[in-house]
This record gives C-alpha cells, structure tokens and sequence, in this order.
C-alpha cells in the first residue's frame, strides 16, 4: 500500500496575510450595507402596518453586536479561513459544520448574481433622482430604462458578475482596493443622508413640496387614502407588527459578524484587524443603520408608509403627479429633502446603487474562501483549493463567478417569462437566503461557549482572552448569540415561511450532508486520519 496522504492538501495554505484594520471593517460594512437598509427599511413600513420599524431595527442591532463580540473571540482563536466552517467543525461537529456551512454557501454564490442583476435596478433609481435634480429629462429616462428593462438588467448584471470575478483573480490586494474605490462616494452619500434627516426634522413637508412641487405631499397622502392606507391603523403601534417587521433588519444585518472571518487567513496584525473587522464594524454597522430608521422615521413619520403605500397600489397615480415614480428607498427620502441642491441631491443618488455594488467583492469573497476552506481539508473537489501566483483560489473564483452568471441569467428568465415554476425558483432562493444565512450563527454562539473548555489548547493561545470570576467572557457571549440568534431565526420560521420553504431548506442540508459523508469515506479508504485532521486547525 501507498503512503497515507498528509493530512490536508498541502502544509501551507498558500492565501496572503495582507488584509489590514480598514480593509476589514470596509469589507464588513460592503457586505452588510445594501438593499436592506435602503430598500427594506422603507418597505417595511407598507408590509407591517402599525411597526415600530426604528425598534425593529434597533432589536436586530443588539443581537448583531452581541454575536460580533463572540465571533471575534473565534477568529482571534482561529484565524483561519473558513468561517464558521472551521469554527463548527473543530468546536462542535464536522458534518454539522459542513453542512451548515453548504446552505450559507449556496445562498451566498446565488446572490453574487441577485446582487449583480437587481443593483442595475438602483442605478435606474438613481439616474432618476440625478436627472429630476439636474433638470435633464434624458438622465430621467436613461433611469426610467434601467430601472425596467430586464435586457439592461442583463447585460449589465453580468458586466457586474463577471467584471468582479475577473478582479478577484488578482489576489485580495487588488480586491482591497477595489472595495475602497466603491466605498467613497457612498460613504459621502450616506453623510450627505443623515444631514438631509437632521435638517428635515419637523419641516419634511415644506422641504419635499419644495423638491417635487407644491401640494406634491398631501397629493400623495390623498391617494395613498384612496386605495386603502389608514393613517389610524399604519400610524398606531403594534408589537405584533414590529416582531413581523423583525425579517427585514435580520435580513440587512446577517452576517456582518461573521463577515472578516471567512477571511481569517488573509488578515494581518489578526489581534487588531479581527476586532476591527468584528465588533468595530458591526457596532459602526448598528449606529448606521439604527440611526437610518429613526431619523427617516422621525423626520417623515406615517408619510414613509403612505408614500410606499401609493407607489405599490396606485403606481400610476403616483406617477402623474412626480417628476418620476421614483421607488421608496433611502436616496428618494434624502433627496425629497434638499430641494434647490443638485449636487448633494446627485451624491445622495449615487449612495444605494454603490452601496449594492459593494456588496459584490465581499459576497465573492465568502463564495470563494469556503469551497476553499472544505477542499484543504480534503472534503470537497481539492482543485478548488488550488492558489494562483496572487494568493487567490482560482477554480473557487471561477465557481463563484459561473454561479453567480446563472443566477443573473435566472432572474432575467423570471423578470421575461414570469416567475413560475422552475424559472419562479430563483425567488424561493431569495426569500431563503436569510433562512440559510442566519441559522449557522446558532451554532458560531454555541462554538463559542463551549471552545474554551473542549478545546483548551486552542482557547489558551488566544491573544484576546477574558474571564470573570472564572468564567470566559467568549463563552457568555457565545450562549448570548445562541439565545438571540435562536430566537430571531424562529421569528423567521413564525413570520409565514411555508412549509415548503422549510422543505427546500431541508433538501439543501440533506444534499451537504450526503456530499460530507462521500468525502469521509473516500478519505477514510485513503487512509487520511480524519479525527485528527478536525482536531487541528489548518495551516497559514
């Protein structure tokens, strides 16, 4: 017989330790800042009439930063790549950590292409803005077109998809770089958003009329009236609705506390970088958003819901009284309120499409660095553990990339066709990715609580260790995640999921289930020594 092959598939990982303090937290706030605060946010006030959506936000918030201190105790632990995969893995269970991790990776290489193909329905939405605000009806329309051609959405969707894959093959330098090109101009729109919010408090009324037309406000109100909006039922509060108005915070928080360490191999000085990828970004994430909710609901009150509530039941009425039938999102807020400023107007219309457009690398680098992470320990194809010459793993990228241009095609099927039967699917998907996104944190808090004792070796080499009366703080705040999280993601089970959503949530675990167990007997007849090779944790 042959030698036993070595326990992982090669003695070094071959990534580049070049991701810095700024480049984490940027990375963090890409992933995380998106369509869902800039589009759920205000959406949420027409599907939960009566929500306390400011609260809801603030709820979601807490058990995000809550999770951010437990997952940087993890990386500090183990800063490898990989996540929650090596987390669960080496803490809790391998299959368990696999298999969760192959739903966080089916919904993650899916939505590189949702996010790609829908961000050109941002720019049409920003375009429109520029071009209201720049007096040119040929921008307004150049937006009109992109907001509603699915071919547009195509073509530029996969200009997206493909255009940051190809970069993403040059090593995770020139992705730094990147992703502080995209960052700029929205972190500028984001200020330019709260100091419209703090200049409209108490005077949004005179403001819009004054961007949009004078009696544009109450125009809206009325028919916002007259297809059925109550002022009594969406402007009373209702704890039933702020804990139906949970979805959306869930889904724009998810994962920005685990986000840095699915790069946890690529980072430098990890005693620094990992708490400002972690708990410094997801607190900066928490204001951000937070603040977002109650200052656009503070300034604007029940005309949000009244608003959203017009574009969605009278669109066309809406239209015949606005210089566009622009969509209820952040930038429309902002922009409503500094009338007579076109170049602060332009910026603030820039910030959710760039926004979005950031979400991109940083959902690559997740889609790419776990099909790494399970090839080097030998339980996935080991292609896909292969680095070029920049650091970067090749055949993941080029995966991602491929998935990512069959999700953009599957949606311009959908948009073309109608979302019906297998085309319809990509919709399931979307409405599933937080399902599959959320779950594996449960078990991050519960790695967290018990790696202290299980796996002292690991915990006593940690730069980042605390304890009280005994007790690690990385374990309080583990078993605090996993009551949160929990929680929450019942609350996404109570929110209306049907049962054959579950069913497909099921099936997707079953299916990375039946692939962990292929591997293990395929490497348990090669001789590889599986317990030891999930007792240590991958080599730099």
């Amino acid at each position: 017989m042959g030698e036993a092959p070595t326990l992982f598939v090669r003695r070094a990982s071959g990534l580049v330790r070049t991701v810095g303090p700024w480049t984490a937290l940027a990375t963090a706030m890409s992933w995380t800042i998106g369509g869902g605060v800039n589009w759920l946010l205000v959406k949420v006030s027409y599907d939960n009439p009566g929500a306390s959506v400011p609260l809801a936000f603030l709820i979601v918030g807490i058990a995000a930063v809550i999770a951010s201190v437990a997952y940087t105790y993890l990386l500090m632990t183990m800063p490898r790549t990989g996540g929650d995969y090596v987390y669960i893995s080496r803490a809790i269970n391998p299959l368990l950590g696999f298999v969760l991790t192959w739903g966080y990776w089916i919904a993650t290489a899916i939505a590189v292409g949702t996010i790609a193909f829908w961000d050109v329905w941002y720019w049409g939405l920003s375009l429109q803005i520029a071009g209201a605000a720049l007096k040119s009806q040929s921008i307004v329309e150049l937006g009109n077109l992109l907001a509603t051609s699915p071919e547009w959405m195509l073509i530029l969707g996969t200009v997206f998809t493909i255009g940051m894959g190809l970069v993403s093959l040059l090593g995770i330098r020139a992705y730094s770089r990147l992703i502080w090109a995209l960052f700029a101009i929205p972190v500028l729109g984001s200020a330019i958003f709260f100091g419209a919010m703090l200049a409209g408090m108490g005077g949004a009324k005179a403001l819009w009329d004054a961007t949009f037309g004078a009696g544009t406000w109450d125009q809206i109100l009325s028919i916002a009236r007259a297809h059925g909006w109550d002022p009594a039922v969406y402007g009373t509060f209702s704890w039933e609705s702020t804990a139906g108005a949970l979805l959306s915070p869930m889904f724009a928080f998810v994962g920005s506390w685990a986000m840095v360490t699915y790069i946890g191999g690529e980072i430098r000085e990890v005693s620094r970088t990992a708490i400002w990828g972690g708990v410094l970004a997801v607190v900066v994430i928490a204001l951000y958003m937070v603040g977002a909710a109650f200052l656009l609901y503070g300034a604007y009150g029940e005309f949000v819901s009244a608003y959203t509530f017009a574009f969605m039941e009278a669109k066309d009425e809406l239209a015949a009284i606005m210089p566009y039938a622009g969509r209820p999102m952040l930038p429309l807020f902002a922009a409503g309120l500094l009338p007579g400023q076109p170049i602060l107007q332009l910026i603030v219309a820039l910030m959710a499409a760039l926004w979005l457009l950031n979400d991109i690398p940083a959902f690559y680098l997740v889609s790419t660095r776990l099909p790494f992470a399970w090839s080097f320990d030998r339980f996935f194809p080991e292609k896909f553990a292969e680095v070029n010459r920049y650091g970067s793993p090749t055949y993941s990228i080029l995966l991602a990339t491929a998935i990512g241009e069959i999700s953009v095609i599957w949606w311009y099927l959908a948009e073309k066709i109608g979302y019906s039967g297998a085309v319809g699917f990509i919709n399931t998907m979307d409405g599933l990715s937080t399902f599959l996104w959320w779950f594996p944190s449960v078990f991050g808090g519960a790695a967290a609580a018990i790696l202290p004792f299980i796996r002292r070796d690991l915990y006593e080499k940690s730069p980042l260790r605390h304890e009280v009366a005994g007790v690690p703080l990385m374990s309080v705040f583990g078993v605090l995640t996993m009551l949160f999280n929990f929680w929450l993601y019942l609350s996404l089970i109570g929110s209306g999921a049907a049962i054959f959503d579950m069913l497909w949530v099921s099936l997707f675990y079953a299916a990375g289930a039946f692939i962990f167990i292929g591997y293990l007997v395929y490497n348990q007849r090669r001789g590889v020594d599986i317990r030891t090779l999930f007792m240590e944790i991958p080599p730099t």
